[in-house]
């Protein structure tokens, strides 16, 4: 705000004199939108965006750490581009993107006469093999129904991608479009008015690009009037108890760990039996299984 033209004037019984100066204020270059770090699947592209302001403008080009080669906006420099976006910010884009590629950190950086100013930003390529299978979170229970009614069985899945669940008994696909057979969005199997030949083993498969889950239940058919069969309805979801928090690591070693987590308040319509911890490891070393 101080810049402009400057006017000095003098004038004595003689005459007068005017001077005039002009002050232009230099700032230093500051990044005020930052890069920031990104994770993005192998072979996907990815993109970062740098807001550089500072007076004169200042001059904003991007480069990788360790490497001297730069890359100023409407260059390319093997898989890097870089670009100006409508709103005058920089942008760097890297294309096809592979595994040995995670771990890059770019770097923006902006130069004038009056400094300059930069801003790192790191780059993960995840594929999928980095991410655990899907877990079921609630599957089928074994159960004893009376012919001529519903049978349900659950089968709620989560995992990243979001992973497809299929049906199977024994062995063999059930179709969506099968008569009296309903499989919702969530995955749960519903058979209307069972029949003898609706008996058998029923196994939920949730699936991704990063693996599988499995889990069975047995349904067995009795007709209503026989007394010798004490007949088992799956719970509804509502009677769980609820999850515990998030667990967190307390303490480790070179071989042992101790995590930690609290309980929710939700009990459910029975007692807590206790908890079973799994672990997931893509490396061969590490053994696979739960405990609880």
């Amino acid at each position: 705000e101080d810049e402009g033209e400057y006017t000095c004037d003098v004038d004595n019984a003689v005459g007068s004199l005017i001077a005039s100066a002009v002050l232009t204020v230099h700032s230093p270059p500051v990044i005020l939108s930052h890069p920031v770090d990104q994770e993005v699947e192998e072979g996907g592209e990815v993109v970062f965006v740098c807001g550089v302001e500072g007076k004169p403008e200042p001059t904003v080009f991007w480069s990788l750490e360790g490497n001297h080669s730069l890359v100023f906006p409407g260059e390319s420099l093997g898989k890097l581009r870089a670009s100006l976006n409508p709103t005058g910010h920089t942008v760097l884009s890297i294309q096809g993107v592979r595994k040995n590629d995670s771990g890059l950190t770019v770097v923006c950086a902006g130069v004038n006469v009056a400094g300059s100013d930069s801003w790192r930003a790191r780059l993960t390529v995840t594929s999928p093999e980095d991410l655990p299978p899907p877990v079921i979170e609630l599957g089928p229970a074994n159960q004893t129904l009376p012919l001529h009614t519903l049978a349900t069985l659950h089968c709620l899945a989560s995992g990243n991608p979001a992973p497809v669940v299929t049906w199977y008994k024994d062995g063999v696909p059930v179709l969506r479009s099968a008569p009296r057979v309903n499989i919702s969005e969530t995955g749960t199997l519903q058979i209307n008015d069972t029949v003898a030949s609706d008996e058998g083993t029923y196994t939920c498969v949730a699936s991704s690009r990063s693996g599988k889950a499995t889990w069975s239940a047995v349904l067995r058919l009795e007709s209503r009037t026989n007394p010798n069969v004490h007949f088992f309805r799956s719970p509804e979801p509502t009677t769980l108890p609820g999850p515990p928090s998030r667990p967190v690591v307390v303490n480790s070693s070179h071989n042992t760990i101790t995590i930690s987590w609290t309980r929710n308040n939700k009990i459910g319509s029975s007692s807590l039996l206790g908890y079973q911890v799994e672990l997931f490891s893509r490396d061969p070393a590490v053994p696979r299984g739960g405990g609880s």
